[in-house]
């Protein structure tokens, strides 16, 4: 009787759990990747409703084990009680005859397959039950206990792993996918860049391309923010691990708003996703596509764009003729990309999302930072505009004055890191593209989903030059001191990106037989998580994909994160050496 009996019952709950929740995900996985014959799917279709019981007598057992009554449950967390009760309403409908009598009674049209539809929301059911078990020991499986970028650094590893294998399944391609191509195309999703070595809209089927969402989504938030919403979502609070975790992601000392913030930062996504998708259903009504179609490709575009990941289900992207001419596509995509650019805690800045009883626009006492990304943002943008309209004016001068303008704004807009194309970037003039390559380069803004080496680190590069050019010992912006710590660290991110996308470029050229300045453009392309491409991606050798690959990793991660993963720390010299006198220039 011990294991009914306070901790033992719980740890023989949570073994069981966790060996139960991996025999789970595996059945979908194989479920959902292999075909299988009828019979086969009638008895993954009995275990799952075999694991359906079991999952909700586990949550018996946790009442029992923490003698918690219903009320209470209900009480301190209503939505965990919501979930297992609509668990338990889906599972006896399986086990019934209702859905043939409601079948039968005319309420539901006959195309539609009701079995189908319980089986998928059972699915669901159990899915979010293995990963509630397994995101509560992400103690052990992230690596908590360690440095947090050691933490970012493994966790988007193990996730373009995944995704790799995941985009492997028969049931994700139309043909057999290599592995570097299934490598190539995971981190592209994960790190969102955008750059393909396939076209998608061919080679993945329908799950693929779902599978290639969930990627870029994931990847945009990153697995930390989205395990811990997890956990936090079916527990009142989370730890104190969590919250420094959560408190270096998000570069910020204050740790008593973090829990808000990040309810915030899942909030804002999905909202702003969700009025891009109906933005995009509702443009692309005059497209040759069922209504489905329509809404799952206005879905995929609108988390690629907020995630500034530029992977399009259309086989040209949005230089479809169509597209490519739609007002309403691509002031859509910008306002997303900018939005998703900007970064999680600067739209936190700009609301008074700290209390949760405020929610007003603060005009004044803008952060420092916040006020440099808005700021930059635009610079960039009009900037970035103007130059790339000079130099493509003898090609664009027979165009619309006003397409010329639209053409001009999104290409500096997903310049900076989105990577969907209105226009052929490899018709583009060099002096455009140069233009195009320094704003892949500098990025947007930091805590979003964009890459480059960010405004943050370029604004804090140029006014350390100037600041020392004059002689200062100290860098000032405004009435503001930007602490030494912080000036070495944007060095060390601008220099050592400079000797990564080197590095890489000699790597590549030395095997390829390309255009330099079209592996400069990739290089870069890839560094900047943007994905826009010259062309010559797809048929770079595998030699060169893995170079871009880990080009994308580390853009993505960020090489600030990767040097102290491995040095742990940089600290600080007690001793100095005797001074001495070097030529310089």
């Amino acid at each position: 009787m011990k294991y009914f009996s306070g901790s033992g019952f719980r740890n023989f709950l949570l073994k069981f759990n966790i060996v139960f929740s991996l025999i789970v995900i595996t059945t979908q996985l194989y479920d959902f990747g292999y075909p299988s014959s009828l019979s086969g799917q009638k008895n993954i279709h009995t275990f799952y409703q075999i694991a359906a019981i079991v999952y909700l007598l586990n949550f018996i057992g946790e009442l029992i084990s923490e003698r918690l009554l219903l009320l209470r449950i209900l009480r301190e967390n209503p939505l965990k009680f919501a979930f297992h009760i609509l668990g338990l309403i889906v599972l006896m409908v399986s086990f019934s005859n209702v859905s043939i009598l409601i079948q039968d009674l005319g309420f539901i049209s006959s195309n539609l397959n009701i079995e189908t539809a319980l089986i998928v929301f059972l699915n669901a059911y159990l899915l979010l039950n293995s990963l509630i078990i397994i995101v509560k020991l992400r103690e052990n499986w992230l690596f908590v206990s360690a440095n947090p970028s050691k933490v970012l650094f493994f966790s988007f590893g193990i996730l373009i792993l995944t995704g790799t294998l995941l985009l492997k399944l028969p049931a994700c391609s139309n043909y057999h996918l290599s592995w570097p191509d299934a490598l190539f195309t995971a981190t592209s999703a994960v790190c969102v860049t955008g750059l393909s070595t396939i076209n998608i809209a061919y080679a993945l089927t329908f799950k693929g391309q779902i599978i290639l969402m969930l990627l870029i989504q994931a990847g945009g938030l990153s697995i930390i923010t989205l395990t811990t919403f997890i956990a936090l979502f079916f527990r009142r609070g989370f730890k104190l691990k969590d919250q420094l975790l959560l408190q270096y992601m998000f570069s910020d000392e204050n740790i008593s708003f973090i829990e808000n913030i990040l309810k915030i930062i899942i909030g804002v996504t999905l909202i702003i996703e969700t009025f891009g998708a109906i933005s995009f259903f509702f443009s692309w009504q005059y497209l040759h596509l069922s209504s489905g179609q329509r809404l799952f490709h206005a879905v995929f575009h609108a988390v690629s764009a907020y995630c500034n990941a530029g992977f399009s289900v259309f086989p040209n992207g949005f230089e479809e003729n169509f597209l490519s001419t739609s007002y309403p596509t691509l002031i859509t995509a910008m306002i997303l990309i900018i939005l998703g650019g900007i970064g999680f805690y600067t739209i936190s800045d700009i609301f008074k999302f700290e209390h949760k009883e405020h929610f007003n626009i603060r005009p004044k006492g803008l952060r420092l930072q916040t006020r440099i990304i808005l700021s930059g943002t635009g610079i960039l943008i009009i900037t970035g505009a103007v130059l790339i309209w000079f130099f493509q004016y003898p090609e664009w001068k027979n165009l619309p004055v006003g397409q010329q303008i639209i053409y001009s704004l999104f290409n500096s807009v997903t310049s900076r890191t989105a990577g969907f194309s209105c226009y052929p970037v490899s018709k583009m003039a060099i002096p455009s593209a140069l233009i195009i390559i320094l704003l892949m380069f500098i990025g947007a803004s930091p805590n979003g989903t964009a890459g480059g080496i960010k405004i943050t680190t370029f604004y804090t590069v140029i006014l350390a030059f100037f600041s020392f050019s004059r002689g200062k010992e100290r860098v000032t912006s405004g009435w503001n001191t930007i602490p030494m710590t912080l000036v070495r660290k944007a060095f060390i991110v601008f220099f050592a990106s400079i000797s990564l996308i080197f590095i890489a470029v000699l790597l590549i050229s030395s095997v390829e037989k390309k255009d330099f300045f079209d592996i400069l453009f990739e290089t870069v392309s890839a560094f900047g998580t943007v994905g826009l491409s010259r062309g010559i991606t797809p048929f770079l050798t595998d030699f060169s994909k893995i170079v871009l690959v880990c080009v994308m990793y580390l853009g993505r991660v960020g090489l600030y994160s990767l040097a102290i993963a491995v040095t742990d720390e940089l600290g600080s010299n007690a001793y100095k050496f005797p001074e001495t006198s070097l030529m310089i220039g």
